[in-house]
């Protein structure tokens, strides 16, 4: 049986040991160390998410995201940087997220949940004005404007009952009767994170970018979600959806579809066992790319990116390595997709042009995903001009927003937390232990004379077994 390779990595950094020193009396402030992290600067922590960069490029909006000690609950707003570095609030309240700007750089959407339901809200840059889109009852999702800028899709939840297993009797008038039973009948009836799931199916809706009522365009006991691809001519959108008979015993053999909005007519533009996702197209309608994989019934394998017709032909793998490729997203500038994809726990952006090369753009990726201990790229838009904007972190720092001019370095925006990470002393450590035959290809440190001393000497392996670009 094929030795497995397992590295065991012990992080060990200043604010997450047991140097954590609880809160003093105000009269003791002389005596407290302001150079450790302390459990309740948890609640100072900030971090950007959701980079938005204008079509032109001259301005990035983001989501500026804090947590209300008040409350324990996270709180975002939006925040703006303009081409000249002016740092500056644009939409505040607590709760906003989502932001997507227009096809002419108009326009800002974004979605607000302040009264307890999320609705679209539409903001006009220049006259610095701003007005809700709809009136919901259930949360939106994946909020993508038309290519003219006239219209907008978005998911949403649609209830739906189910049907009871038996006929109870009628309670009698005045009655006390204990509550009804939580009836399942769905394989997937829960989720990490999110708990019991509520009956209904996320359908697909689009509505006039003025606001208005918006119109249910599919329907049926499926799910659709991921991205909208609107077709130039805002006649039809491609998604993804599993449209199967038995997709609860298939739940990754999802496939893309074209839906015509004025017959609400599906076509199926793919047909294999495994899962076609994260639809994106070029601005000329040419080339559609999706992510995806045959399905040989594993724990995991890694997606490929594949690019097409839009009618479904011409199929070929544009990008595959030895890792899952994600968020594929057109760029004219670039002539291909950019894409996100995970390497030993860094997240990074690359770039598949259509001759089918492939260069790399950002490493260290990230916002912060709180409450859940997976690596999250953050997020990423692009201009017209090439410019890319994105969120970057690493273990000394939650995300900042940053970019790329085409054709220049890495640049970092922000730096939202030096006022209560500058002065205090961070620290991690990553120990490897060889097991079986083979070690961790690559290995980084950024070690402290106080993390060695709690942890020790970090392993040393010999050099043989450490190959030419294990230790730095």
């Amino acid at each position: 049986m094929k030795k497995l390779l397992i590295a065991i990595m012990a992080i060990a950094m200043g604010w997450l040991t047991s140097q954590f020193v609880f809160a003093q009396d105000a009269t003791d402030i002389a005596d407290i160390d302001d150079s450790i992290l302390r459990p309740a600067d948890v609640f100072e922590l900030e971090y950007a998410s959701s980079p938005q960069i204008s079509p032109d490029g001259s301005r990035i909006v983001y989501s500026r995201n804090h947590f209300d000690i008040m409350t324990d609950r996270g709180k975002s707003d939006l925040w703006m940087i303009d081409e000249h570095g002016h740092h500056m609030p644009l939409i505040t309240g607590g709760n906003i997220s989502s932001a997507r700007w227009s096809p002419s750089g108009d326009r800002i959407m974004y979605v607000t949940s302040n009264d307890g339901k999320a609705q679209i809200h539409c903001h006009w840059v220049q006259d610095d004005r701003s007005a809700p889109l709809s009136r919901l009852t259930e949360n939106p999702g994946g909020m993508t404007w038309s290519a003219d800028g006239t219209q907008i899709a978005f998911f949403m939840r649609v209830p739906a009952k189910p049907k009871p297993f038996a006929e109870l009797p009628a309670k009698p008038e005045g009655a006390e009767w204990a509550d009804s039973p939580t009836m399942i009948t769905r394989l997937r009836y829960r989720a990490d994170g999110a708990g019991f799931l509520r009956d209904g199916y996320t359908q697909l809706f689009v509505m006039s970018a003025d606001g208005g009522t918006p119109r249910q365009i599919t329907s049926g006991d499926y799910n659709h979600g991921g991205s909208i691809v609107w077709m130039p001519d805002g006649q039809s959108i491609i998604l993804s959806a599993n449209r199967h008979a038995d997709n609860e015993f298939q739940p990754v053999n999802s496939e893309l579809y074209q839906i015509d909005l004025a017959s609400r007519e599906i076509t199926q533009l793919t047909d294999r066992d495994g899962p076609d996702n994260s639809p994106a197209i070029s601005d000329d309608g040419q080339h559609l790319a999706f992510t995806g994989y045959d399905d040989q019934k594993l724990g995991s394998q890694n997606t490929d990116l594949y690019v097409m017709k839009p009618d479904g032909s011409n199929r070929r793998v544009l990008a595959s390595l030895d890792r899952g490729i994600n968020s594929p997203t057109w760029s004219q500038y670039h002539d291909g997709f950019l894409f996100t994809y995970t390497d030993q726990g860094n997240s990074k952006l690359a770039v598949a042009k259509l001759d089918g090369t492939i260069a790399g753009i950002a490493d260290n990726l990230g916002a912060n995903a709180t409450g859940r201990p997976y690596t999250r790229g953050g997020g990423f838009s692009v201009a017209d001009n090439g410019t890319v904007a994105f969120c970057i972190t690493t273990p000394q720092h939650p995300g900042d927003l940053a970019r790329r001019l085409s054709g220049g370095p890495v640049e970092r925006l922000t730096d939202l937390n030096k006022d209560l990470l500058g002065h205090k002393t961070l620290a991690m450590t990553m120990i490897y232990a060889k097991i079986a035959d083979k070690t961790v290809a690559q290995e980084y440190f950024a070690v402290t004379e106080k993390v060695e001393a709690l942890y020790g000497q970090p392993n040393q392996l010999p050099a043989a077994d450490e190959g030419s670009e294990m230790r730095r």
